[in-house]
């Protein structure tokens, strides 16, 4: 029991950190509210909320799996910090709010995917920057729901790699740029996506090949 009040608990066997009706809060120049090296596990029950200050939300060193059937708002305040921040994510349920003046969900390495599945519900705002961004590739799928939309810069939802979505809704918007980018192919076998750009340019972009062969992309 960290707080010693029930609403976070650590298992180092397991490396789970589970919050249960917790609120954290970190002012001043530091890696992260919740912070570690290597991978992590973070389970939500109930309602949650992390708020940085100089701080990103979830900094993590390795990989970051996110699960349960609670919700948990994440807000970073200045631009140079992430609300989630891992060499790669996975996300297989529960309820995310995140805003951040700057990078909203960080996925940092080539070969470490952003993966989000299940009934994970998601929504990522940055009225500055780029509200999802992957390294790798961005894999979207069952009853995923994903909202994700910027603002003066920056891309909706961005790829570096390939985008892969077989199921659930996404719904991408930005005021300038893209509303979903792929340095590599986009592939849709399901779901149904809504792309926004309220600039000149295109709503979805992808330097290879978009693939449609099922679902539905407005």
């Amino acid at each position: 029991d960290v707080l010693e009040d029930g609403t976070v608990q650590y298992n180092a066997t397991e490396n789970t950190l589970t919050l249960q009706g917790a609120t954290l809060t970190q002012a001043g120049d530091q890696d992260g509210v919740v912070c570690a090296t290597g991978d992590l596990r973070v389970a939500t029950l109930g309602k949650n909320n992390i708020t940085g200050t100089g701080a990103d939300g979830i900094n993590i060193s390795g990989a970051l799996t996110m699960s349960g059937s609670g919700t948990l708002d994440v807000q970073t305040k200045n631009a140079e910090n992430i609300c989630i921040s891992a060499s790669s994510a996975q996300f297989s349920g529960g309820t995310y709010t995140l805003g951040s003046a700057g990078i909203v969900i960080w996925t940092w390495t080539a070969s470490g995917d952003l993966d989000i599945s299940g009934n994970s519900i998601i929504h990522a705002s940055s009225p500055n920057h780029y509200a999802i961004y992957s390294a790798g590739r961005i894999l979207i799928s069952e009853n995923a729901q994903v909202q994700s939309e910027t603002g003066a810069y920056g891309v909706g939802l961005y790829a570096a790699s390939d985008i892969e979505i077989s199921g659930g809704t996404v719904e991408a918007q930005s005021e300038a740029s893209n509303a979903i980018y792929s340095g590599g192919s986009i592939t849709i076998n399901g779901g149904k996506i809504t792309a926004k750009s309220l600039g000149d340019a295109p709503a979805v972009w992808c330097n290879n090949a978009l693939t449609i062969t099922d679902g539905e992309l407005i």
